[in-house]
């Protein structure tokens, strides 16, 4: 994830990576065998200069019992 840097950092930039910290371990405790149902290379990205992020991501997973 990127904030920004020098004038335009984002002044929530330390809440969302501690928000991240929190939320990233717990999804993957609870969601056993978390993966792509694609090729990584296959991933089709947003055409920006601005922010990279996928078109779509699609996974599958198994719930855990927790």
């Amino acid at each position: 994830m990127s904030f920004g840097q020098g004038p335009h950092f984002c002044l929530g930039a330390a809440l969302a990576r501690l928000e991240l910290g929190c939320a990233f371990p717990a999804l993957f405790v609870r969601l056993e065998h978390l993966a792509l149902t694609i090729a990584a290379e296959d991933v089709v990205y947003m055409p920006s200069y601005v922010i990279r992020c996928p078109q779509r991501l699609p996974v599958t997973f198994r719930p855990s019992i927790a």
